[in-house]
């Protein structure tokens, strides 16, 4: 299947004439072990059939799962950087913002997120040119996740009309260094999360 279904897809709704933006889960060609016989570099096919698709598991508002996916889209199975497949017309989705939520489900462990670590996960993911899906229960914000949510400047960043993906140029001890091309200019996040907390 894999592939061939995406296919399938991707050309019934172009056939609709209509303007669709087509998301595809390929998390379900993602290895949960150390065997990938049966797993597929999603990068290589994806931009062509699917304007997102996802990049990795379903993460939490834990500061260790959405910096995994960070990590995973810095350094694949592979050892590449997926921001050059992405682009106008296709972008990698590392899943949506955890900002605000309480927990990830009724059932689940409630968030461990601090207010920094937010913060940072959302201007990340503005670097990353990502989908700004917003996670949390909108009858229910904050002040403060409100304005991590409305922060212009990043968003104006998130959709700058380049479309270009930042890439992670520097990680050392102290800290790792995002890069993205803008269309009037660059712009750069410097991420600490090797202390007590993250910051961006």
């Amino acid at each position: 299947m894999k592939n061939v279904s995406y296919d399938r897809f991707h050309d019934a709704l172009n056939a609709t004439g209509r303007p669709i933006l087509y998301s595809c889960d390929t998390d379900e060609l993602f290895p949960f072990e150390q065997d990938r016989a049966n797993t597929d570099d999603y990068w290589l096919w994806a931009p062509t059939r699917c304007n997102i698709w996802r990049t990795w598991h379903d993460i939490k508002p834990h500061l260790w799962s959405w910096t995994l996916n960070l990590e995973f889209q810095q350094r694949t199975w592979t050892l590449v950087d997926t921001a050059p497949f992405a682009g106008p017309g296709g972008f990698n989705d590392p899943d949506i913002l955890e900002v605000g939520v309480t927990r990830a489900c009724p059932t689940c462990e409630p968030s461990t997120m601090s207010e920094s670590q937010q913060r940072s996960h959302f201007s990340l993911w503005c670097m990353l040119a990502a989908p700004l899906i917003m996670g949390n229960d909108l009858r229910n914000m904050t002040d403060a996740t409100l304005s991590i949510l409305t922060n212009a400047e990043l968003i104006a960043v998130d959709q700058d009309p380049l479309g270009r993906q930042a890439s992670r140029i520097r990680s050392d001890l102290a800290v790792d260094v995002y890069a993205r091309r803008l269309a009037d200019g660059i712009a750069v996040a410097f991420h600490n999360m090797r202390g007590p907390g993250s910051a961006t």
